[in-house]
């Protein structure tokens, strides 16, 4: 009996691209079973693959719930902040601020009345700020601390236009002062 021609049934170029994926998929094969083992160690060990053993805040551990779950719960806004370190919100700034100047503005200076003449302002008892009118020169007078501060003289603003008494003026009767 002849020996039948095998060559002609094979195509030698196509079985050597499967002779090389079948060697990768078993040297796949191959390591995914001894990576295996090395979990099975793990595990065998205590040790969980994949799994974080201790969550810390500010160097505080924090326990696993059952579902091995820590919820850190980190403030999204600055109000939510615990404020242990005296700042203030701006409503706070904005109230201490006004308070300030209000407290400086009115003790700053503190009207005390009128004399007549400039020798009849106090020589002692007197306090900073403290202010006198002397009528004969017209001067309001604050005492320093040590001497009487000439201020600033009495004004009078009778002579002046008050608001009532001013007319508006249109751009129509603006622009009819210098048209021919």
């Amino acid at each position: 009996m002849p020996t039948p021609a095998y060559d002609s049934l094979v195509d030698y170029d196509h079985l050597s691209l499967y002779h090389d994926k079948a060697k990768q998929l078993f040297a796949t094969q191959a390591a995914l079973e001894t990576l295996d083992g090395r979990v099975d160690d793990i595990v065998a060990e205590g040790g969980e693959p994949n799994t974080i053993e201790t969550v810390k805040v500010n160097g505080s551990a924090l326990t696993p719930d059952a579902n091995k779950a820590v919820d850190v719960d980190v403030p999204t806004k600055v109000s939510d902040l615990t404020n242990d370190s005296g700042f203030q919100t701006a409503s706070q700034v904005s109230t201490t601020v006004s308070t300030a100047i209000s407290t400086a503005l009115a003790s700053a200076v503190t009207y005390k009345g009128t004399v007549s003449t400039y020798v009849q302002l106090p020589s002692s008892g007197q306090s900073t700020g403290d202010m006198w009118n002397v009528s004969a020169d017209g001067m309001n007078y604050v005492w320093s601390g040590s001497a009487w501060d000439a201020q600033a003289p009495t004004v009078d603003l009778s002579g002046f236009v008050e608001d009532a008494d001013v007319t508006i003026v249109t751009n129509a009767q603006i622009n009819a002062l210098f048209t021919s």
